[in-house]
């Protein structure tokens, strides 16, 4: 069992809700609405939340236990309709290539929640009738913000593809003709068409839609390239000239030096740690370190291994 039918199995236990609990639920959820639209942050800042009750005469009981029951009702008209989620966010994903159904679905997710929030019941239509459009706008948003790395202007992409079921439809003869039909620019389209780009974590293998039990991703399937022998054996050689000229420095400072910055067999350590290593104290340590930097600048560029620096050019170690 893969993790997309995990979820299916454990949002089909919640049962549905009827007409009468939806309206039910709804007041409860908008009652705390009201005071969180009136007084932002009440929900959070204990001020604001006193300031709410006191415009709204309400005591502190009866303050947590509308903001209670509000959550709670919210709670219960979400996980009441997540199947509509997962029903809007399969329709979607026949177009998606590159972000898997649990994305769309959990976009979808969001969007069911911010309908919870802004449902009235007092208009008399049924929940779900509301909610669809707002998941179906949060998952269309989240496919045109991320399903290219390039990315395209939502009204483009919804011109494109209102084009292309045009010419599936037979509305239209060619995709020239359908585009203009969208009103945008068929050069701008054609631009924007010429953005996709084919993630390295695509599957591949098995039928041409993306399987969610794949294992092999395109990114496996391209050769690494070849080690660049030559430009190792130079950093190991620039390695070896800078651990010399670490050594050519005065009294301590080649210890301080090289563990400070993990040179040669040292790894990085703190200026403590050097200090307990070589028996001085830490600020003593601290300028040892701050006074080989001059020095080794100066020597690096006699031996090559930074370029010379101009007035406005500093290279710092």
């Amino acid at each position: 069992m893969n993790s997309v039918d995990s979820y299916l199995r454990d949002i089909g236990r919640v049962p549905m809700l009827t007409h009468e609990q939806e309206i039910t639920l709804g007041r409860k959820v908008r009652q705390r609405q009201e005071i969180l639209e009136s007084f932002p942050g009440a929900a959070t800042d204990n001020a604001i939340a006193a300031q709410a009750m006191a415009a709204l005469g309400l005591s502190h009981a009866d303050y947590k236990r509308i903001m209670r029951r509000g959550q709670r009702a919210k709670e219960q008209m979400v996980a009441a309709n997540l199947r509509l989620v997962v029903s809007v966010a399969k329709r979607h994903h026949r177009r998606c290539t590159n972000l898997e159904l649990l994305d769309l679905i959990q976009e979808g997710s969001l969007g069911l929640m911010r309908a919870a929030e802004l449902f009235d019941p007092t208009r008399g239509y049924k929940f779900s009738t509301f909610a669809y459009w707002h998941i179906s706008q949060k998952i269309t948003r989240a496919i045109d913000d991320k399903e290219s790395l390039i990315r395209i202007p939502a009204h483009m992409g919804q011109a494109i593809s209102k084009a292309t079921k045009l010419v599936a439809s037979g509305e239209a003869s060619n995709f020239t003709e359908a585009i203009a039909s969208t009103r945008c620019k068929p050069a701008l389209v054609s631009a924007a068409l010429r953005c996709k780009t084919v993630s390295l974590n695509t599957h591949v293998g098995g039928s041409g839609r993306k399987n969610l039990r794949a294992v092999t991703e395109l990114g496996d399937l391209i050769p690494a390239p070849e080690p660049d022998e030559s430009l190792a054996n130079d950093i190991l050689m620039s390695i070896e000239k800078i651990i010399d000229l670490v050594d050519q420095l005065p009294g301590k400072r080649p210890t301080a030096v090289k563990m400070r910055y993990g040179l040669g067999d040292f790894h990085c350590a703190t200026y403590e740690e050097i200090a307990e290593q070589i028996g001085v104290g830490r600020e003593t340590v601290r300028q040892l370190v701050c006074d080989s930097h001059p020095r080794l600048k100066k020597a690096f560029e006699e031996q090559g291994l930074i370029p010379g620096q101009t007035a406005k050019q500093k290279v710092s170690l």
